[in-house]
């Protein structure tokens, strides 16, 4: 029985070391200035593609979307958990767009290659975000 404890202790541990690793992983990766795009899909079919910006500084974000705030960035906070990434965008907003649009709130996080990808799904639309580090911030 004392086995049968010390290894289920071991292997949260275990667990919990992996998760860490996989945050910091993106930690790491996310320092720096991005390109890339933005596209929201409505049941599959594109809405649209933008070209965006995006700089990653310790847990700070800020950049900029495409024509007619398509998407929102501006700046904030972040924070990672496991294969997610939660967006808390700091700027004053007026009323005059769809704020769907403003990178807020909580995105899956995953490595394709060379690229960053956040995606969040809301019912039948899902936003996605493709980045590409362009340049590593000194300091």
């Amino acid at each position: 029985m004392k086995k049968i404890i010390i290894g289920l202790i071991f292997g949260l541990l275990g667990a919990l070391s992996a998760c860490n690793s996989v945050e910091n992983e993106f930690r790491s990766s996310l320092e720096g200035q991005f390109a890339g795009t933005f596209e929201r899909t409505d049941k599959g079919i594109s809405l649209g593609v933008a070209e965006v910006t995006l700089a990653f500084e310790g847990d700070r974000f800020g950049g900029s979307g495409g024509a007619n705030r398509y998407p929102s960035i501006c700046q904030g906070t972040f924070a990672l958990s496991r294969n997610t990434i939660t967006f808390n965008n700091t700027c004053f907003f007026t009323a005059e767009f769809d704020w769907s649009l403003i990178l807020s709130g909580t995105y899956q996080i995953r490595r394709e290659g060379e690229e960053i990808v956040f995606r969040r799904s809301m019912g039948d639309l899902i936003d996605t975000y493709r980045l590409r580090r362009v340049e590593v911030l000194r300091q």
